[in-house]
């Protein structure tokens, strides 16, 4: 028996194929590298990377866990660990799982110098102002000096990561980008540094391999821009209207009452809270929509529940459909009431709200 559901999430694979077309057609000369990490920015690891595989050249993960995780659907791609090794026994899960380790540091190098076994791939991080990983340009020359010098160290790739590419025109990126030339210039092998920002708005920072993450899952990587359109959101969030009521004016709602009806007001409350995932701390503009109409949020987000005003809508039924965010209502704008980024919303729902697959 199928039970009514109170909260879910609708993945759409189509529309992350589509976005997948959408990297293609603004790097046609470079391979893919997708992210999947943070459980693929919350959409689901095993999924996602499953259906992308045949779409993909390889994947990027954040921790050994799961790269495994992502090697099981993905037995034959590279999978990228992108935080790279902090334990020199972690080099018997990259080589049992054929994980490529990110080497960002000096004693990384030296484990690698020493291992032997089943050859490994490694991509070496250079430091092009971002600093957070990755070493100088003189270090990742002597580092991959070492480093071909061992049979068990297959291919070598330069790596870096842009700090503020989704700001356009910015200088420091431009930097970041002449800085990565330099070095690959250099380099003898394949590089790679644009991430979903730098795919869009950076052309020349598009070299042998991209990282899509953000923008995969239909979500604009720019600073203070939503989806144009051209790439499809893949996460919509539901809920239900689970009672209604009608609050005179003067009364209070929910906790610390912090909204007082100035009118009689119609309220629905919906089935989804901070528990859930949705922000706590919301801008007063916030609101959801019902059969389409726009809902503004009433009193403080709970655990479990959120009260919306209804007294301008048309109709509104128990068990009606809520969406906090989705096709009409981009988890981009909602990340701006809650003063975040759509990242966190998206890596934030919770797995108390089960997430349901559409493949067509």
């Amino acid at each position: 028996m199928q039970f009514p559901w109170r909260a879910r999430v609708l993945i759409d694979l189509q529309a992350l194929g589509h976005n997948v077309g959408i990297v293609r057609k603004l790097a046609p000369d470079s391979r893919i590298l997708a992210v999947v990490k943070s459980d693929a920015y919350g959409h689901g690891l095993e999924s996602v990377s499953s259906y992308l595989d045949s779409m993909v050249d390889g994947f990027a993960v954040a921790t050994v866990c799961e790269g495994m995780r992502c090697r099981v659907v993905s037995p034959d791609k590279p999978v990228v660990v992108l935080s790279g090794m902090w334990d020199r026994r972690q080099m018997e899960q990259y080589s049992e799982y054929r994980l490529d380790p990110v080497v960002h540091s000096a004693f990384q190098a030296d484990w690698l110098e020493n291992y032997r076994g089943p050859v490994v791939n490694a991509w070496i991080k250079i430091d092009t102002g971002m600093n957070r990983f990755g070493m100088s340009g003189d270090q990742v020359c002597q580092v991959c000096e070492r480093l071909r010098d061992n049979p068990s160290i297959g291919t070598l790739r330069l790596i870096s990561h842009l700090a503020s590419a989704d700001t356009r025109d910015d200088c420091f990126t431009r930097q970041q980008i002449e800085r990565f030339a330099i070095a690959s210039r250099s380099f003898r092998g394949e590089c790679s540094l644009a991430n979903s920002a730098g795919i869009i708005g950076w052309p020349d920072a598009s070299y042998d391999w991209v990282r899509p993450g953000i923008l995969i899952y239909g979500v604009s990587p720019m600073a203070g821009e939503i989806n144009p359109g051209f790439y499809q959101p893949v996460m919509k969030l539901q809920a239900r209207v689970i009672a209604m009521r009608q609050v005179a004016a003067g009364e209070s709602i929910g906790y610390g009452r912090a909204y007082t009806a100035s009118r009689t007001i119609d309220v629905a409350i919906v089935s989804l809270g901070y528990g859930d995932g949705y922000p706590r701390v919301i801008s007063e503009e916030a609101f959801v929509l019902i059969r389409g109409q726009k809902a503004p949020i009433v009193g403080r987000v709970a655990m479990d529940s959120i009260a919306v005003d209804i007294s301008d809508l048309e109709v509104v039924c128990i068990q009606d459909v809520v969406t906090l965010w989705g096709d009409m209502l981009p988890v981009e704008r909602v990340a701006g009431w809650a003063d975040t980024i759509a990242y966190e919303l998206l890596c934030k729902v919770t797995t108390r709200v089960p997430r349901v697959i559409i493949r067509a």
